[in-house]
């Protein structure tokens, strides 16, 4: 409920405007790193390896070193169904790419191989037969509201400070990149209202707190969902597999789940592409990328994305204290003005 609270005084107060200081270079070299973050979360699954869950700084590298020191533990079952999925989705999502003018809807590769998972785990009895990992037991129905307690706000404070500035931070990131991919703008103080009222509503569900979901955006965003309706029936597919389906995807393997994550998230890896793109056009907005990705894999997204803000405000008083200026010529006999330090036959008066 806290979170909530200061989502929706911040939106008020108009505090949507710093996100005028989340640069594109920053933006993507976040995500980027919050891609990498997702990423090794989902490799024991895809390998079948059980480890420790961390958190906090360096908590990225401590998940490496966990998969790898239990690499010779790889369920080879979970791996072979994980990259088939892979296989499959990839092979989609190339068919979906190259007939797009042809085909009347994108092929829902995703929902395919749920399906197909699902039905081939539950057949040969996967989870008990190699022990692959599987959903297993899905809670059936929505918790009856309850005023979340009070007496906790002391000990939560700041924690809950800290998870309403990162969530909104994540969401306002998510929708820059696609605002600018799919030409639309984006109101800062208009998402963090919104979070502010789905958190507020949430608490009384005991629901964890809400904000962008970096790997079901990347996979509603590539199965060509780009409107409100995308989300609400995806909403409405949650609540129906929460109320009442939610058995039959029990025997789904986990690595299936790890496979649809890892693929989609192929689009935020392309994003590396930038450091060559901005080591072109400015290495200043390269040193923001580079400062934003390495401190956000290695200090985690909170402390990471601080960092990568304080580095930014860093480097705009660095520019306004060295600006770069011109001094123009004339050209003889001409209304042209060129710089008088690069073309020497112009005048200066």
């Amino acid at each position: 409920m806290l979170p909530s609270f200061c989502q929706l005084f911040l939106g008020f107060l108009r505090f949507g405007f710093v996100a005028i200081y989340l640069t594109e270079p920053l933006v993507r070299g976040f995500t980027t790193a919050a891609a990498v973050h997702v990423f090794t979360s989902q490799l024991k699954y895809l390998l079948g390896i059980k480890t420790k869950r961390f958190s906090g700084p360096l908590s990225c590298l401590y998940s490496v070193i966990a998969v790898f020191a239990n690499i010779t533990k790889t369920n080879v079952a979970a791996l072979v169904v994980g990259l088939i999925c892979m296989a499959l989705l990839l092979s989609g999502k190339e068919i979906n790419d190259r007939f797009k003018k042809k085909l009347p809807v994108p092929i829902p590769m995703e929902i395919i191989v749920v399906v197909i998972g699902t039905g081939v785990s539950s057949g040969m009895d996967l989870s008990k037969t190699y022990g692959v990992d599987i959903v297993g037991n899905i809670p059936k129905g929505l918790r009856p509201p309850e005023v979340p307690d009070i007496h906790l706000i002391p000990s939560v404070f700041v924690d809950a400070v800290a998870i309403a500035i990162v969530g909104f931070s994540m969401t306002i990131s998510m929708a820059k990149i696609f605002a600018l991919k799919h030409g639309y703008t984006v109101d800062g103080n208009q998402e963090l209202i919104a979070l502010g009222i789905c958190n507020s509503v949430g608490s009384f569900f005991q629901t964890f707190t809400v904000t962008c979901s970096m790997s079901r955006t990347l996979v509603q965003e590539s199965t060509g969902g780009k409107t409100q309706i995308a989300g609400t029936l995806a909403s409405l597919l949650v609540l129906l597999v929460i109320v009442a389906i939610g058995y039959l995807f029990e025997p789904l393997p986990q690595a299936v789940l790890a496979a649809i994550v890892m693929v989609n998230l192929k689009g935020m890896f392309k994003q590396f592409a930038d450091i060559f793109h901005f080591w072109r056009t400015s290495k200043i907005e390269l040193a923001i990328w580079i400062v934003a990705f390495l401190a956000s894999v290695f200090l985690g997204l909170d402390y990471g994305l601080l960092t990568a803000v304080g580095f930014a405000l860093v480097t705009i008083i660095y520019r306004t204290q060295r600006p770069q200026y011109r001094i123009l010529g004339q050209i003889e006999g001409t209304d042209i003005y060129c710089d008088v330090e690069e073309y020497e036959e112009v005048g200066q008066h």
